[in-house]
């Protein structure tokens, strides 16, 4: 919710908060049943339709959940790769979602009335898959679907297809061709009320065609490829987000603007600089507002059409997934940022004062790391207290010690010295630190991981010179049963500090024993009245620990020994 009061923008409490998957990708889409329908969940509980949201991760997997409670109703498989776009309508009677995955399939599951009629609402199951093999013709290349559409009343289901057309799929009635609004692939589809689709595409086009598939109007001649528009259902308004940073905002069209005879009432660009867009819409109840996405999810803001200029953007770019400072290996040497973009590694320009006048190019770079295996992403990382040594956790679930790579490798910064295999069985890695760190051809590393299902773990890392480079674990403790989403080691007294996700304590552990009988033995810090999302030892003061929580406060810990 954004309340929208004058010509500022402020930030509300949320109505619910929910926990998405781990890797959630970003489809999402409120669940349209039939009015007075519920839907029926596993466990017989029922839920109205106002309160159910349907979203997909990456592996594929489709989940409805109801909004108050974050209780999940249903969850199957629909695809069997990433899913990037769902759609919910009313279909006959039912509810069914339509799900647009990058492999180039369109999937539709149904909910029916239980018993055939009534209504309650049963599970999904799948009803239609739409793969580009059966659409194109002999000798096409194939190319995945930009967007999936479920028409209103329920008739049929509008695909986008390779070269521009559009393809319409209804029960029994097989697959046609629709419309042809474009000769280039489509981007976005979006349905009005009245029945038309607007669509907009790679050839610099927008069009609207009415329900018969006739051409309306189509703008053509836009600055780039047209990536995403959208249609006031007020005012009548038509918004295209286009590729070269612009958001042009038209004015109610007609039959007179059929060839783009129509003129742009708004040529929005101040603060959009840089920006590709994935979504655009306009606000429900006010038309001067306009909401845009950008590609990656890297920024969300408002427009203002009065103001002609960005009323509200996010703060913080969401596209770095972690970050850590290296330090300098020679005295008095610049410390470097790093950080983790799409799984892959990138290393920052150590002068921030010239990052507004770099190329992106220059500001950061990515910094390949030899040995982990091709296309095996980066999850997390961590540096050793001196910098000399970096630590990385692989999707595959391994984790990678790695060293400064020679001069004559260029392509890669880092070369892997030392690995561990992690059993299938075994949670991934959600993050780690570097612990004890001893120099030398003779040397060793102590790694602390905290992983998804709240376990907490040490291996050490034996970098013999020349020899085989050894791992051995200690066993595993899972006191936080969550999540863990922040670890730190303290050098001053070699104890480890962990908060987990939606745990108000925070735990520090320590090793005790030797050899095969070392464990890891925790003491719990009660105190917070919400979830500690971060926690940091005080490098200067022994057994001192801080905590940040969602209940707003900041906490010093002291204590005796554990």
């Amino acid at each position: 919710g954004w309340p929208f009061g004058g010509d500022a923008c402020r930030g509300a409490k949320p109505v619910a908060k929910l926990r998405l998957c781990e890797n959630f990708q970003g489809a999402l889409c409120t669940l349209l049943l039939p009015t007075s329908a519920t839907l029926l969940g596993r466990g017989g509980a029922e839920a109205a339709a106002r309160t159910c949201l349907c979203f997909a991760d990456a592996d594929g997997t489709v989940s409805v959940v109801e909004a108050g409670t974050g209780e999940a109703l249903w969850s199957w498989r629909a695809a069997l790769g990433p899913i990037c776009e769902l759609r919910s309508a009313e279909l006959g009677g039912c509810c069914a979602i339509a799900a647009t995955t990058k492999a180039g399939h369109a999937i539709v599951s149904v909910a029916a009335p239980v018993g055939g009629e009534g209504g309650t609402l049963g599970p999904f199951q799948p009803a239609l898959e739409l793969s580009p093999e059966k659409l194109l013709a002999p000798g096409e290349r194939s190319r995945s679907w930009a967007s999936c559409l479920l028409r209103r009343g329920g008739g049929s289901i509008l695909v986008t297809g390779i070269k521009g057309q559009v393809m319409e799929w209804s029960p029994g009635g097989g697959c046609r061709v629709f419309c042809h609004p474009h000769n280039r692939p489509i981007f976005r589809l979006h349905e009005l009320e009245g029945g038309g689709v607007l669509s907009c595409g790679m050839d610099r086009r927008a069009s609207f065609v009415d329900t018969a598939g006739s051409t309306v109007w189509s703008l053509r001649g836009l600055g780039a490829h047209a990536q995403a528009l959208a249609c006031s259902e007020t005012s009548g308004k038509v918004a295209v987000g286009c590729g070269d940073s612009t958001i042009r905002v038209y004015d109610p069209l007609t039959a007179s603007g059929r060839g783009g005879a129509a003129a742009e009432s708004s040529f929005l660009w101040s603060g959009l600089q840089r920006l590709k867009f994935s979504w655009v819409s306009f606000h429900p109840t006010r038309e001067d507002v306009v909401l845009f996405v950008a590609e990656d999810g890297d920024r969300v803001g408002l427009v203002s059409l009065e103001l002609e200029r960005v009323a509200y953007a996010s703060p913080l770019k969401m596209g770095v997934s972690s970050a850590r400072i290296r330090p300098g290996r020679e005295e008095g040497g610049p410390a470097a940022l790093y950080t983790t973009q799409g799984g892959e590694l990138r290393v920052w320009h150590h002068d921030t004062r010239h990052w507004g006048e770099m190329s992106a190019s220059k500001v950061h770079r990515k910094s390949g790391v030899a040995g982990m295996g091709d296309g095996n992403k980066i999850r997390t990382f961590c540096f050793s207290r001196s910098g000399r040594l970096l630590v990385v956790a692989a999707e595959s679930g391994g984790i990678h010690v790695c060293e400064k790579a020679d001069e004559g490798s260029p392509d890669h910064d880092w070369v892997v010295v030392a690995s561990s295999v992690v059993a299938e069985d075994t949670a991934k890695v959600a993050c780690l630190c570097a612990g004890l760190e001893c120099p030398g051809s003779g040397g060793s590393l102590e790694v602390f991981t905290g992983r998804e299902d709240g376990e907490v773990a040490m291996e050490r890392f034996h970098l013999s010179g020349g020899g085989r480079r050894g791992v051995r674990r200690s066993p595993e403790s899972s006191a936080h049963g969550s999540r863990i989403t922040s670890i730190t080691w303290d050098p001053l007294t070699g104890h480890l500090a962990t908060s987990a996700r939606g745990d108000p304590d925070a735990r520090i552990w320590r090793l005790r024993g030797e050899g095969e009988a070392e464990e890891l033995v925790s003491l719990a810090l009660e105190g917070h009245s919400a979830a500690v999302l971060s926690v940091c030892w005080d490098w200067a003061e022994p057994n001192c620990l801080h905590t940040a929580s969602e209940d707003q406060s900041l906490r010093t810990w002291r204590y005796r020994g554990l």
